[in-house]
């Protein structure tokens, strides 16, 4: 089990390589800072005005690495990375979602936080309650994460099926 949510997902398309990567070539944003496309600052959300891309990132060879193009900060918005396999009959898209390096900082900085106050609690002052109050906070908090990033993961696959459907 891995400490911060995370997912995948399969593609079977009946279109070859070539054509998946044109479609996704059309659909992304290019990374401003193309050396330095490991990082997420591009991911910044964007307010000029600029041709409808719903992705920002890139694709390069058969990978691809991109976000939703955004225009406001989601914090729960998954990165989505991908890779894309031949087949005798078109392609198979393997695609990794998982949290943005900033929100798993933050998550892992609230989440020792928390801890460690409820040890504060449970051993400078010897209340258990608090403790328990601590380790039932740090279950909100985690559970309200895992289910925002749940939630953006859908609307981000529904729009890569979308790209993906989109004829040429």
């Amino acid at each position: 089990m891995k400490l911060f949510p995370c997912q995948s997902s399969v593609f079977v398309s009946g279109h070859t390589t070539d054509e998946i990567v044109h479609k996704l070539d059309t659909a992304i944003k290019p990374a401003k800072v193309k050396e330095d496309v490991m990082s997420e600052h591009w991911l910044l959300p964007t307010r000029s005005l600029e041709p409808d891309y719903p992705f920002r990132g890139s694709v390069q060879e058969a990978n691809f690495r991109i976000a939703r193009k955004m225009s406001y900060p989601e914090y729960f918005m998954p990165m989505i990375e991908g890779k894309i396999e031949s087949t005798s009959k078109g392609c198979i898209l393997f695609v990794e979602y998982s949290l943005l390096k900033g929100t798993r900082f933050f998550m892992s900085i609230a989440l020792i936080f928390t801890f460690l106050i409820g040890l504060f609690f449970l051993l400078a002052e010897r209340n258990l309650w608090y403790f328990l109050a601590s380790l039932f906070t740090m279950g909100v908090g985690y559970s309200v994460t895992w289910l925002s990033f749940q939630q953006k993961v859908k609307i981000c696959r529904d729009l890569l099926e979308e790209t993906l459907d989109r004829e040429i």
